[in-house]
C-alpha cells in the first residue's frame, strides 16, 4: 500500500512525441492519447522509464551524490528484476494546460473544468486542499482572468474560432495557483508565470477536446538517400509524425511506498524518503530531462516542478 504522494508538473520547452506505434491515417506516428477523451498523454510506463533514466545519469551528482543502490531501491533492480519491486509508482502523465494560437496575445493556456477537476481529485491524494474553486462556462463561452491579455472586442479568437469572452475571478485564482505550483521557480520562467495569469482561457470541454485533437503539431520528417541527396523513397523516406506543442503542460501522481530492501544506513529509508529521493535529489538540482522519442533531434525537453503542499 502506498504511503505518501506527491504531484509532478512537466513543462514542455520542446515538442514531445510519445509514439503510440503507427496508424493507418494521415499522421504516420500519432501520439498516446486516452481512449475515453481523446485527450493526450504519456503512458506511466514511459514516465517512469524516463524519470528513472534521468536518475542513472545524476549518479555520483549532488549532495549528497546519488548511488546506484538507492536508485534500484526506489525504482527496482536493473538485473535480476524478480528479486524485489519498484518502491515508487507513477500514473500516465496527464494534459493540464495546451497551448493554441490567439489572435491577441500570440497563445493562450486552454484548459477545461474536466481537466481541472481532475487535477483537483489527484491532489487530494498529495494532501493539497488549496486549490480554487472550478470556473464552468458555457458551449460558446471563454472565461478568462479578470485583465486578460487575449481579448479581442470582448471576445476570445482561438485559431479560426472565436468565443463570447467573460471575466471571471475564479480563473484569474486558477491562473495564480498554477503559476505558482506547476511552472518553475527559476528566474527565466517569470515572464512565463506572469503570461499564465493573464493567458489562461477556461473552455467548454468539448471545445478543448476539439482543440487538443485537432492543434498538434503535425510535422513532415525525410529521410535522405547519402549516395543520391535524394529522398529515400524506397523506404519510406516521407513520414508524417504528431507531437504536443511546446508551452504544454502536463501531470503526473507520484505514489512511495517504504522499499522492499533494506538500505543499511542509507538516506532510502521510508515512503517519505523514497519520495524525497525523487523530488528533491531527483528534480531539486538538475530539473530539465527528455521524455519521449526524437531525443537527438530535440525533441522532448522538459523541466519537472514538484507540488510543494501548503
Amino acid at each position: 500500500m502506498f504511503k505518501a504522494a506527491t504531484i509532478l508538473f512537466m513543462y514542455l520547452e520542446s515538442p514531445l512525441h510519445a509514439g503510440s506505434g503507427t496508424s493507418l491515417g494521415v499522421v504516420d506516428l500519432p501520439i498516446q492519447r486516452e481512449k475515453h477523451t481523446g485527450f493526450p498523454m504519456v503512458q506511466a510506463s514511459g514516465v517512469k522509464g524516463a524519470i528513472r533514466a534521468h536518475a542513472q545519469d545524476l549518479v555520483g551528482r549532488g549532495d549528497p551524490p546519488i548511488t546506484r543502490e538507492e536508485t534500484n531501491l526506489v525504482f527496482g533492480p536493473e538485473e535480476a528484476a524478480s528479486e524485489y519491486a519498484s518502491a515508487v509508482a507513477f500514473t500516465d502523465a496527464k494534459l493540464l494546460l495546451f497551448p493554441v494560437r490567439s489572435l491577441a496575445g500570440v497563445f493562450a493556456w486552454t484548459t477545461c473544468p474536466t481537466v481541472l477537476n481532475r487535477l483537483r481529485r489527484e491532489l487530494t491524494l498529495a494532501g493539497e486542499n488549496g486549490f480554487p474553486d472550478i470556473p464552468t462556462p458555457e458551449t460558446e463561452q471563454a472565461l478568462v482572468a479578470e485583465q486578460p491579455g487575449v481579448l479581442v472586442d470582448q471576445s476570445v479568437v482561438l485559431e479560426e474560432f472565436t468565443f463570447t469572452a467573460q471575466k471571471n475571478q475564479l480563473v484569474s485564482a486558477v491562473g495564480k495557483w498554477l503559476a505558482i505550483q506547476a511552472l518553475p521557480d527559476a528566474g527565466e520562467y517569470s515572464f512565463w508565470a506572469d503570461q499564465l495569469q493573464k493567458n489562461l482561457v477556461v473552455l467548454h470541454d468539448d471545445a478543448f477536446r476539439d482543440f487538443v485533437q485537432l492543434s498538434t503539431d503535425v510535422v513532415a520528417r525525410i529521410r535522405m538517400d547519402p549516395k543520391r541527396g535524394t529522398v529515400d523513397s524506397e523506404h519510406g523516406g516521407l513520414w508524417y509524425e504528431e507531437c504536443l506543442p511546446p508551452e504544454t503542460v502536463l501531470w503526473t501522481l507520484v505514489m512511495a511506498t517504504d522499499p522492499r530492501r533494506e538500505n543499511g544506513n542509507g538516506t532510502v529509508r521510508d515512503a517519505a524518503s523514497v519520495l524525497a529521493f525523487v523530488t528533491d535529489r531527483l528534480f531539486g538540482q538538475a530539473s530539465r530531462m527528455q521524455f519521449g522519442g526524437d531525443e537527438t533531434i530535440g525533441r522532448g525537453l522538459v523541466n519537472v516542478t514538484s507540488l510543494e503542499v501548503r
